[in-house]
């Protein structure tokens, strides 16, 4: 059957011409006085911007089916985690093809899938939201932007300040602030800053007038347009599908080689489900904590984002049902639910996310300790005659810092004696423990570029200038953790010894990156996992963001 292909590359170049271009509207975006960019156009450039991917677009000439294929790009940087594009492609594939089918109406199914298709492009986007609303906190602190504001807010006599582009950053200013570190209301926020690309005509120069700085004029509008940018690609995925009714039969397949390699399209790479490295060996099987369940075999089912949610369904209370993840709150709440779409489903939590780290993963020692720990969870939630209550149960547990009370009570306190760094883990206030605990996950986090506040104040991140030089650090402190317990290497930290007790344990550290390895010593916050002394480490460490 005949085909037609379209990718990223073609299109680069009009990619920020029509960034701007909101596909809940009907505008039809130009590149120049006679080329208009075309709907596909815009879903490639967007969608490979989103994954940081190529993209290549196969669709028959009778529109009955469509392909997506995702390449990874030929670039030194790391792109996302494969198992956070899996969860999205197969949100996309759900979604897009819900949308496709109900192009012509409405109802509560389109709503939902409109829904959910958005709370996933928000939950993949979630690290660059993040970084990005620390970058803008940065902006804010800016002489000229805290000028601008006093003077729209109490203007001076005679004052001719831009009301409109005045009222929407105020409005930003505030979105950012109730966000805070917790990311409550995101959707509020993107879309305030989607709504300023969107509606406000010659935004750069506006910008470039009232601040009168070009350098922080222009990084405040890259950074508006990048936290817009999820809204954006929302609405140009509904549209494409409510105008392509073939993705209603859409397939999305993860490529494992570069677009240019030149392999046919036949290797495809699948969707597995659980995390981390597939090329790792497994470890032998461990001890079973009784049925608990062992990881899957990778899954090659596009629904597992639908079934991941249909596990969690049944544990939150009716009134958090039609809700999705980011919505949920207070955030333990967010944070329990990634743990039962986890391990109800024989998964571990991503090494990245929060659940990883607060509910004890990072305390094991390898991954086979990991997996019983994720079984412990497992039984707990499973053999819950109220689902609801147990929900509660582990929610309270988090906020109180009282799982081992909880783990005796379900009598599974011997999971202390497997896992021999838990017990003192979980029983330390989060404010409490070391941050050797996240230079860990960071560590294993291995495309990770963007270092936590902790870590620039604690293990020398801050003075990284490259991306590269942050790969180099977290392999200096990896091999340091082959012959350092986290313990020792805590103590040399706030002691402001790194690299003396590197040295005194017999690693060898070039003696040229000892400057990398300095921290904020004789602070009294260093070393801990608190919020106290990270005013200056807020944001990202790079002026540009990761190319996308």
């Amino acid at each position: 059957m005949a085909s037609r292909h379209q990718y990223t590359e073609r299109f680069d170049s009009a990619v920020i011409v029509q960034d701007s271009t909101d596909d809940a509207t009907d505008v039809i975006p130009m590149f120049g006085l006679n080329k208009s960019v075309t709907l596909e156009e815009r879903f490639i450039c967007r969608l490979g911007e989103l994954t940081r991917a190529d993209i290549v677009l196969d669709k028959d000439v009778n529109n009955i089916y469509v392909e997506v294929h995702i390449y990874p790009r030929r670039t030194s940087l790391p792109g996302p985690l494969e198992d956070e594009l899996q969860v999205l492609l197969s949100g996309m594939k759900e979604t897009m093809g819900l949308i496709a089918s109900h192009s012509a109406g409405e109802g509560k199914a389109l709503d939902r899938a409109r829904e959910t298709l958005w709370d996933t492009i928000l939950t993949f986007s979630y690290p660059l939201i993040d970084s990005t609303i620390s970058s803008l906190n940065n902006i804010f602190e800016e002489e000229c932007f805290q000028g601008f504001l006093g003077n729209f807010i109490m203007p001076q006599p005679g004052s001719k300040a831009d009301e409109e582009l005045g009222t929407h950053l105020l409005s930003l200013y505030q979105a950012i602030k109730a966000c805070e570190s917790c990311m409550k209301n995101i959707t509020a926020l993107v879309q305030v800053a989607s709504t300023m690309t969107r509606d406000m005509m010659n935004l750069q120069d506006r910008l470039k007038f009232c601040l009168r700085k070009a350098k922080v004029s222009n990084e405040l509008y890259q950074l508006i347009c990048q936290l817009g940018f999820p809204e954006r690609v929302n609405n140009t995925l509904i549209r494409m599908a409510r105008s392509c009714s073939s993705f209603s039969n859409a397939t999305f397949y993860l490529e494992r080689h570069h677009l240019s390699d030149g392999k046919p399209l036949t290797q495809r790479a699948g969707f597995p489900a659980s995390r981390g490295a597939s090329s790792a060996p497994k470890p032998a099987s461990p001890p079973q904590i009784p049925d608990c369940q062992q990881p899957r075999s990778p899954e090659t089912s596009a629904s597992s984002f639908t079934r991941s949610m249909a596990v969690i369904e049944p544990y939150l209370a009716q009134d958090d049902r039609p809700k999705m993840l980011l919505r949920l709150a207070p955030v333990a709440k967010q944070d329990v639910a990634q743990l039962v779409g986890s391990v109800l489903r024989g998964n571990l939590p991503p090494v990245n996310s929060e659940a990883w780290y607060l509910f004890g993963f990072v305390a094991a020692d390898d991954e086979e300790q990991e997996r019983l720990l994720g079984g412990l969870y497992s039984e707990i939630l499973k053999k819950a005659h109220d689902k609801q209550a147990v929900f509660v149960e582990v929610q309270r547990a988090l906020e109180t810092n009282n799982f081992v009370q909880l783990f005796k009570v379900k009598g599974y306190e011997h999971i202390f004696e497997i896992v021999p760094h838990l017990q003192s883990y979980l029983r330390t206030a989060l404010e409490a423990r070391s941050t050797a605990f996240r230079l860990k996950q960071f560590i294993l986090n291995r495309n990770g570029t963007e270092p936590p506040a902790a870590l620039k104040r604690d293990y020398g991140f801050r003075f990284c200038k490259q991306r590269e030089e942050v790969l180099l650090l977290k392999e200096i402190y990896s091999n340091i953790c082959k012959k350092m317990s986290l313990e020792d290497l805590h103590t040399a930290c706030i002691h402001g010894r790194l690299y003396e007790s590197a040295v005194q344990k017999g690693i060898f550290v070039d003696p040229k990156y000892k400057r990398l390895m300095q921290n904020d010593y004789p602070s009294p916050f260093v070393g801990y996992d608190n919020r106290k002394g990270l005013d200056n480490y807020r944001g990202s460490i790079f002026k540009k963001r990761l190319n996308s």
